[in-house]
């Protein structure tokens, strides 16, 4: 399988997912694929399809929407956007953009699923300690990187 089409497969089958559809994990990934983000680095699909089962239990109506892609060689990229409501607290909407890095085997299977976003504007920023402590370090950040006014180059 070419990896152009294995990658359309592969980003057809996640934004398609649903918990019941994990169960097909097996026929786009390599047993011991590598999967990674900014809070795991594993490896197995089982593994991998544990954080989706716990990914869905958080976040119950979880999307994830391919707005572009691109093969070369057996590596691939993928930019998407995340949505969804924590089922906890419904009233907080996550929606965030990230990049994953892909690996096929000449069969076309997933040998590396790595996920790039940022997870406090995208997840953290959520949480009730968390969140507020963010956006105040982020405030004081851009103010001390701001340049001055009236400055020239």
């Amino acid at each position: 399988m070419s990896v152009d089409a294995a990658l359309a497969r592969y980003a057809r089958y996640l934004e398609t997912l649903t918990p019941a559809s994990l169960d097909d994990l097996g026929q786009f990934v390599h047993p011991r694929v590598r999967f990674a983000d900014p809070f795991h680095d594993l490896q197995g699909m089982e593994n991998m399809r544990a954080v989706f089962v716990a990914m869905f239990a958080a976040i119950p109506d979880v999307r994830f929407e391919v707005l572009a892609s691109a093969a070369e060689g057996q590596g691939a990229f993928l930019h998407w956007r995340f949505t969804g409501r924590f089922a906890r607290a419904p009233s907080r909407r996550l929606d965030f953009e990230g990049t994953s890095v892909i690996r096929f085997d000449e069969r076309g299977l997933v040998t590396a699923h790595l996920d790039y976003w940022d997870s406090s504007a995208g997840l953290l920023q959520h949480f009730p300690v968390m969140g507020p402590l963010l956006r105040w370090l982020r405030r004081r950040v851009a103010a001390a990187v701001r340049p001055a006014s009236g400055t020239r180059g």
